[in-house]
């Protein structure tokens, strides 16, 4: 006979644990994963006083010290989950969690921080997107946001590529979002011109995927529609057709068929005419037997 798995006492034959011993081992892992996660939503914790709490119950449900690591990464994912459960991080949400995750010096390489981290990243990342979107259409205070955002992502832990490709996917998404409702209006238009040059994108950065193309595109209509003759394409090629001087180019499809009208002359001549003698009316030669 050896000793029970938890209290340690003598084992009974063919059992390797108490049943009471086994309850209350599980009991006290679940309460320190609470303890953690409550922890982890707070801004002001006592790092000494949680961990005397922690261990102490951990010692009353016979749980070695090294649980508490992963009583606390465990925790920290919970705390992690319940923010994004309204699918939104605060900044205060990002960073508390982060804070908690820092000063614990919690494992992010293995389960369950190894997931907690990134659901954490992919959230950081949705909220500069989203941000990112309301600073490209900011028809109001549009520097002010633009300004925000930019320390927003200087704080962030993305590197410059990545926050180069937030910018850009934030600007497409802020153009497609906007032409749900129709054209641009001009103050939709002077934002997201002011977010290229504030951030300092290039009309090739953005329309990768057509986006800078559809917004121009959008800016043509409303300027047909109110009657000014639209001047927004740049022509980089040769047109393949002929303008007349009073004519200007508004829009130019490349891969589909050009057909022009055309005004074709021909000459008909008529066929002689043959007098009969003493016969009335004239018979054209064909009608000669």
């Amino acid at each position: 006979m050896g000793n029970r798995k938890y209290c340690g006492n003598k084992a009974g034959f063919m059992r390797a644990m108490h049943k009471e011993c086994a309850t209350a081992h599980e009991a006290g892992w679940q309460r320190i994963v609470t303890l953690a996660t409550d922890a982890a939503g707070k801004s002001d914790i006592n790092e000494a006083v949680l961990l005397d709490e922690l261990s102490a119950v951990a010692r009353g449900s016979f749980s070695a010290d090294d649980a508490i690591g992963a009583a606390l990464a465990e925790g920290w994912h919970q705390a992690v989950k319940e923010s994004l459960a309204d699918g939104l991080l605060t900044v205060n949400e990002e960073t508390r969690l982060q804070d908690f995750r820092d000063r614990f010096a919690l494992d992010t390489q293995g389960n369950p921080g190894r997931i907690a981290n990134a659901q954490l990243q992919q959230a950081v990342r949705d909220r500069l997107v989203l941000d990112a979107r309301l600073a490209a259409l900011a028809t109001h205070d549009g520097n002010t946001h633009r300004t925000e955002l930019a320390a927003m992502l200087g704080e962030s832990q993305l590197s410059s590529t990545e926050r180069r490709l937030l910018l850009v996917q934030a600007w497409e998404a802020a153009v497609e979002s906007s032409l749900k409702n129709g054209v641009l209006s001009l103050d939709e238009e002077d934002a997201l011109d002011s977010y290229l040059r504030h951030f300092d994108l290039s009309e090739t950065d953005v329309d990768v995927n057509g986006a800078y193309q559809k917004m121009v595109k959008s800016v043509v209509i409303r300027e047909a529609a109110e009657g000014i003759v639209p001047d927004r394409l740049k022509v980089t090629s040769d047109v393949p057709f002929n303008l007349m001087k009073s004519e200007q180019l508004v829009w130019l499809i490349s891969g589909v068929k050009y057909y022009e009208v055309k005004t074709r002359r021909r000459r008909q001549g008529h066929l002689p005419r043959i007098e009969y003698p003493g016969r009335q009316g004239t018979v054209l030669p064909a009608q000669r037997l």
